[in-house]
């Protein structure tokens, strides 16, 4: 059984990537994903065998309660949002690069993580 859950946001090919990383890890469950396109999270969920889906960050953050979650998507615009969301339900964050578009986004994710006890990490 896996010692902790998680999720993807973004289910593009980076969040390709992130889903093959956690299935090389025994003690992670990836449980759901988040995307706006349903076609997009519909192959995941067959392709991946995940079992809930959402449309947005802030219901899967709601519902699935994930441990640790990918944001994936490419776009520094909704990062600052979507790892918020993340890290406000208690969730520890891998977002891919860049984290955010300026400095200030980014020290206001630092601010948050230590506030609410919880690691923060960028891809490459």
């Amino acid at each position: 059984m896996a010692r902790y859950t998680a999720a993807v946001v973004g289910c593009g090919s980076i969040g390709n990537a992130h889903m093959e990383g956690y299935n090389l890890v025994d003690d992670v469950e990836v449980i759901a994903v988040a995307d706006p396109i349903a076609a997009a999270r519909k192959t995941y969920m067959d392709e991946y065998g995940i079992a809930q889906e959402f449309e947005t960050v802030e219901e899967m953050m709601e519902k699935a309660k994930p441990d640790i979650v990918s944001v994936c998507p490419r776009w520094t615009d909704c990062h600052l949002e979507m790892v918020t969301a993340c890290l406000e339900a208690g969730a520890h964050v891998y977002c891919e690069k860049p984290l955010t578009a300026n400095l200030a986004e980014g020290d206001r994710i630092v601010a948050l993580a230590r506030q609410v006890g919880r690691k923060v990490a960028v891809a490459h």
